[in-house]
């Protein structure tokens, strides 16, 4: 870490000394000390109000005026922006905020390890959702930031560093890393003369080595405190809060409550041998002693705005701890008759429907929309529109951490299989659309692998 960090560190502490602003959240975040047999870490932990079900994680790293042993000074800049009624209210969240020892950073061998074993065991805790796990830093928390994620590439649902940056090392783990759909927010202002701005913009370099592309705020004429706009920033807070770890499988859990929200595919799933009876028969022969509800929430002819309309009545009204959104035929298959839904419109219709059951701690499960004919050749009518508006699908649940069933692909590669005469129909749907017998089966094994229950061999 160079020598003007340090030097810009004494100002920060400066303020950290004078400010009262931990004094006015020191009681809600209860001081405790880290113990193992590789050393102690102060650390203050905030609890959310009790309720049902499970919470998202945030790690707080403070930067370099705020060292030391008191811990006390942790609390000053951040913490109040993540723990304050309004955004618990809000975003309701477990909060850990360590304190580093003077003299040392976050990535030094004998404080990162701590801070991940703190930072470990705190998952373990029931009501820690493992999946909503997020970092975050400031300065030298930014650089504790870009260390902890280059070096523990799973554990995170999402990353904001803040005016931060990282040795050479850290480039060099971040090029090299699994992290192409970690969701990371990147902030500095551009005339911070402390951590020049390029710090930031060597790890944006290195993570699009790796296939990341994250997004990156910088803010005109600003210093080092870029802090300050950034933690105050809902749109961050709501990003933050909407980021799943990518890749990650639901798994059930006794108690879950699946809505299962849709159009008319969904709403014959809930009848009589439909795939959503299916999967419940299913997991009453496999697992019995589990408390599951499926609830179906499907409605004949909607579209991802008709979704929009009714989310609160029909989703979020039902307490659902797992939603899956399948939608998008309706929104390609109308413009047949000019009644689809723009692209733009279909992409922020999902955006709102995902941001707002994360919001209720409830986790989702995008579907990519299936087919509009069931021929091999490309010759459907709506194939390549379909295409699209899957790889809207696909980029939205890769932008939101939000985990995707990307039935498109799976239908396709199923009909390629066993679709050698090119029928329109009849392999998987009775009409090009909806499913037949064999087609429920299909999506309700799809949907059992999604939330990690392996289907029955048939």
């Amino acid at each position: 870490m160079s020598r003007v960090i340090l030097l810009a560190s004494l100002a920060t502490l400066a303020i950290a000394s004078g400010s009262i602003a931990q004094h006015s959240i020191s009681d809600q975040l209860q001081a405790k000390i880290w113990k193992s047999e590789t050393g102690e870490l102060p650390y203050r932990e905030f609890t959310p109000k009790k309720g049902k079900g499970r919470y998202p994680l945030v790690l707080f790293l403070h930067g370099a005026g705020e060292r030391g042993k008191d811990n006390r000074r942790q609390m000053v800049h951040g913490v109040p922006d993540f723990v304050s009624d309004s955004s618990q209210k809000e975003r309701p969240c477990f909060l850990l905020a360590p304190q580093c020892p003077r003299g040392v950073w976050w990535a030094d061998d004998k404080v990162y390890p701590l801070v991940l074993q703190l930072l470990k065991a705190k998952i373990d805790d029931p009501r820690v959702d493992p999946d909503r796990v997020y970092i975050t830093g400031l300065s030298m928390g930014g650089y504790g930031t870009w260390h902890a994620i280059a070096r523990d590439t799973k554990l995170f649902a999402a990353a904001v560093p803040i005016c931060g940056g990282g040795t050479a090392e850290t480039a060099k783990l971040l090029g090299n890393s699994r992290l192409a759909r970690l969701p990371v927010w990147v902030f500095h202002g551009t005339a911070d003369p402390t951590v020049k701005i390029q710090k930031s913009k060597i790890m944006i370099a290195a993570l699009a080595k790796a296939g990341n592309t994250p997004k990156f705020t910088s803010y005109e004429g600003v210093g080092h405190n870029s802090w300050s706009r950034a933690y105050s920033d809902r749109q961050m807070h709501e990003w933050m809060f909407a980021q799943c770890r990518s890749g990650a499988t639901r798994t059930l859990r006794d108690g879950d409550r699946v809505v299962f929200f849709g159009d008319s595919i969904t709403a014959a799933g809930a009848r009589k041998n439909g795939y959503i009876r299916m999967m419940e028969a299913d997991l009453a022969k496999r697992k019995p002693k589990l408390d599951v509800k499926f609830i179906g929430a499907g409605i004949s002819g909607h579209k991802v705005p008709d979704l929009q309309r009714r989310i609160e009545r029909d989703v979020l009204a039902k307490k659902p701890t797992v939603v899956f959104i399948y939608i998008g035929i309706n929104d390609v298959w109308h413009w047949g008759s000019n009644r689809g839904t723009k692209k733009k419109d279909f992409e922020s219709g999902l955006r709102e429907l995902i941001a707002k059951i994360t919001k209720v701690g409830a986790d989702v499960i995008l579907c990519t929309p299936s087919v509009i004919g069931e021929k091999t050749d490309g010759s459907n009518k709506f194939d390549k529109m379909l295409a699209e508006y899957s790889a809207i699908s696909r980029s939205v649940a890769a932008d939101t951490g939000t985990q995707m069933l990307d039935l498109r692909r799976h239908f396709m590669d199923h009909l390629k299989a066993h679709n050698e005469k090119n029928q329109p129909k009849g392999i998987l749907t009775g009409d090009t659309v909806h499913l037949n017998r064999a087609g429920n089966r299909f999506v309700a094994d799809r949907m059992l692998e999604a939330l990690g229950v392996e289907p029955a061999k048939r």
